[in-house]
């Protein structure tokens, strides 16, 4: 595969070009067409021009003669030895660096896959769970899980009294308070929950603004 113009001489050179059928063919200097080598199947990058073979059947009467061209012929390739050994150290490198890029790719989908899957089994628990509680116990869990969710996506800032939040808690109070289906366990409950995550989510709540939800009454006191 080392193509007309690697065994025949410059100036010399008359490569014969198959055209059309039936029509008579060419001959060129150059040729119509170039074979290269590659390091994988597809061949889409590295590609290396073949090279030659040195065969040697001196018998020891011309071996001085064929030492002496080796000796010749090493001194004139080694410019084109030392490129070739560096373009396949950029061509390792490359498909090192390629390698390591799909690697983390697939890495990274295989986290996002399993990701998803704990959140999906996180979810289908956790409604479960949901599913065996009371209709006030629920109420506290969803409550928390949405304190929670807000906390996480204000970031440090708050939201502003009297605003959903706010009302929120304050109505599920009211109706924990008012509630005959709601235990005095649930009630406290609701009651724990709303001191603890109403001043993380909604600004200026302090010990006098907590009383006005009547957490006392809701903790028994």
């Amino acid at each position: 595969h080392s193509g007309a113009e690697s065994v025949t001489l410059n100036g010399l050179r008359d490569i014969k070009i198959l055209g059309e059928r039936g029509k008579p063919p060419s001959f060129r200097s150059s040729t119509t067409e170039k074979r290269f080598a590659s390091r994988t199947k597809r061949g889409i990058d590295g590609l290396l021009p073949f090279g030659w073979v040195w065969v040697d059947g001196s018998d020891q009467a011309h071996q001085s003669l064929s030492d002496s061209l080796k000796a010749k012929l090493a001194k004139r390739s080694a410019p084109a030895l030392e490129a070739h050994a560096d373009r396949l150290a950029r061509s390792e490198a490359a498909q090192e660096e390629r390698h390591a890029r799909r690697l983390t790719a697939l890495q990274a989908q295989n986290a996002a896959i399993e990701a998803k899957q704990a959140e999906d089994a996180a979810q289908v628990q956790r409604q479960q769970m949901l599913a065996s509680l009371s209709p006030g116990q629920r109420q506290v869990e969803e409550f928390i899980a949405a304190a929670g969710a807000r906390v996480e996506s204000l970031r440090g800032g708050h939201e502003k009294m009297n605003a959903a939040f706010h009302n929120r808690a304050r109505a599920l109070a009211l109706e924990a308070l008012a509630g005959a289906d709601w235990s005095k366990e649930e009630r406290a409950a609701l009651a724990t929950a709303i001191a603890h995550w109403l001043p993380q989510v909604v600004s200026g709540i302090d010990k006098d603004q907590l009383k006005k939800l009547k957490l006392s009454a809701l903790r028994g006191e």
